[in-house]
């Protein structure tokens, strides 16, 4: 009998794509029969989601498209929540073989106010155990108490349908913290499912990330596949600079800055492989400059029209979402999450959990479907009667 499991965050950046991504790799790689889908788009910006993508460059599954989230949105609006869950049901159809399926929920933004209510919805149409994803920056109780506010909308009398609770981020997942925040959630019902370790390194992303997203210029093509470790705003005189140039620094700086281009292109010419520069307030540096600068072993060199300090400010507040097209850290971030799931509680998931029961939403959904193949026609009476 088929599992269904939706994840849905505690709040906003607390890693739920990747939950969700190690967590089917977790699964697939214990021979269970996993499914996988993400039943409403959620695209940032003008760009498409990424969920069902980063699933298929990883592993052998080909999840459906969602629901475009344009379409979504018109649907709530016009109070039609009903025809989107049954349509959620019919992408989830196709994988009823599986022996679990895996449901990316949606995270609350200011484009998507109605996330939790979609969510609760979501758990009811799909008859699906709900399982938390939550960020380890908090203490055990604070943790705990927000894990179970989220958990809250999610009851039923007096069931509480969560499958448990994966921590991202956690600082220091040493034996006694998991044990303090595996007995904060068990006094509240919740089972700790997996303590994610923060891996820095798993969280930087390319210069061509952060080209993306500033909608940067490309004076000097590079290596552009560098991660940038951390970002230096070079407001010192180059002597004060020197100490801080090492591999994986990007530096923000004004293209009028010749001295701080010079000792950057010397820097990684002696072997110092920085991320790169990234020349601010739409200014570029003197063509005899940019020549000696060029020449430094695979420093990219980008150009942004904005001033220094809202350019640092950018970079600071990017999401630090996985890309399709940068597999290495998509599968690392994978195989992290994968790793610090928990074993046993990964066991019991096929198969386990109650009783299955058939929605109104997955009712309505195989009768239509039913009446077409037969070629037959839905007549529905009239009256007042709410079973009818």
């Amino acid at each position: 009998m088929t599992r269904t499991l939706l994840a849905v965050p505690t709040g906003r950046r607390v890693g739920l794509t990747s939950t969700c991504v190690g967590l089917v790799t977790a699964l697939d790689r214990a021979g269970v029969e996993v499914g996988f889908v993400k039943p409403i788009a959620q695209p940032r910006g003008a760009g498409s989601d990424r969920s069902a993508a980063l699933v298929r460059m990883l592993t052998r599954l080909r999840p459906p498209d969602p629901v475009p989230a344009d379409q979504a949105a018109a649907l709530l609006g016009a109070g039609r929540q009903d025809e989107l869950m049954e349509r959620i049901v019919a992408l989830t159809d196709p994988l009823a073989g599986c022996d679990v399926v895996v449901v990316e929920g949606l995270v609350p933004s200011a484009e998507h106010v109605w996330s939790t209510r979609v969510n609760t919805a979501l758990a009811a149409a799909l008859d699906a155990d709900v399982l938390l994803v939550a960020d380890g920056a908090a203490s055990p109780p604070e943790l705990a108490e927000a894990v179970a506010i989220a958990a809250a909308p999610y009851r039923t009398g007096e069931l509480l349908p969560v499958a448990g609770c994966v921590v991202s981020r956690v600082p220091e997942p040493s034996g006694q913290w998991t044990a303090g925040i595996a007995e904060a959630l068990r006094e509240r019902g919740i089972a700790l499912a997996g303590a994610v370790p923060l891996r820095p390194e798993i969280t930087w992303p390319r210069v061509r990330d952060v080209a993306r997203e500033l909608g940067a210029r490309t004076l000097v093509d590079g290596e552009d596949t560098r991660r940038v470790r951390e970002v230096l705003v070079c407001a010192q005189a180059v002597p004060g600079l020197l100490s801080w140039l090492q591999d994986g620094a990007l530096l923000l700086v004004p293209g009028d800055r010749h001295e701080v281009l010079m000792a950057a292109g010397l820097a990684a010419s002696n072997g110092v492989r920085l991320a790169g520069l990234l020349l601010t307030a739409g200014v570029e540096p003197d063509p005899r400059v940019l020549g000696l600068t060029s020449g430094a072993a695979g420093l990219p060199i980008l150009v942004v029209d904005e001033l220094t300090y809202p350019t640092a400010v950018r970079v600071h507040d990017m999401d630090p979402e996985l890309s399709t097209d940068d597999p290495e850290r998509a599968r690392e971030v994978a195989d992290t999450v994968a790793d610090a799931l928990d074993p046993a509680w990964l066991h019991d998931l096929p198969g386990a959990g109650r009783r299955r029961r058939l929605t109104p939403a997955a009712f309505r959904h195989r009768l239509v479907e039913s009446a077409r193949r037969a070629g037959a026609r839905i007549v529905l009476p009239e009256g007042a009667e709410p079973r009818t």
